[in-house]
């Protein structure tokens, strides 16, 4: 779990600013990777032309056409495969917020200094779930401060409104010279044209054979 978080920890910290996402707005966190143990992807069966869109933006027109290759394995740990497509992988949370149900004292790592600081919360008190790493960890505001947060905070606390959401997009630079942004929530895995990604092992991904 430790690896999952520093990981991902350090992916927040480098976070460039955001590319236009006109769907999107400040109810959503905006993260530069996937989240989860074992992040999505898929592997590309046979050779294929997808359409991408020029930005973040599920209605904005899929006008750039990207050559996929057969057997390529597009996700997060075929570190080979994102140097040589410079791809990125960014998702979007729908932020939730959730309302202390009875005091809570707990130690945090607070992202603005990385250090660990004692937290007294009260019941009432209002905290926003951001964006999920893995096993369990994820990242909270509260105050208008940013910590990791403690999977003991869920059960003292209460979801306040509907269940948030999560969505991926993935950049990809062509071999035509373009580059634009594929959403995943297009790719179908049952179409014989796409399969789940090649992960040989916790941690490594790789182009089929």
């Amino acid at each position: 779990m430790k690896a999952i978080v520093l990981a991902a920890a350090a992916a927040v910290m480098l976070a460039g600013p955001p590319a236009v996402a006109a769907t999107y707005d400040d109810s959503w966190y905006r993260a530069p990777f996937w989240s989860g143990e074992y992040p999505d992807g898929f592997s590309v069966v046979k050779t294929t032309t997808v359409q991408l869109r020029p930005m973040l933006d599920k209605d904005a027109e899929k006008s750039i056409s990207c050559e996929l290759p057969q057997g390529a394995t597009y996700q997060p740990w075929n570190r080979e495969r994102v140097e040589e497509q410079g791809l990125w992988f960014t998702s979007f949370t729908k932020i939730g917020e959730y309302k202390m149900t009875k005091p809570f004292e707990t130690t945090l790592y607070r992202r603005s200094d990385a250090t660990e600081v004692q937290v007294s919360l009260e019941a009432g008190d209002v905290w926003r779930y951001l964006v999920y790493f893995g096993e369990g960890a994820f990242l909270i505001e509260y105050e208008g401060e940013e910590y990791d947060g403690n999977q003991d905070l869920l059960d003292y606390s209460q979801q306040m409104g509907d269940a948030g959401g999560y969505e991926e997009w993935l950049r990809i630079n062509c071999s035509n010279n373009q580059w634009g942004w594929l959403f995943m929530g297009d790719i179908n895995l049952d179409d014989g044209t796409f399969v789940s990604p090649n992960i040989t092992t916790y941690g490594e991904s790789k182009d089929l054979d």
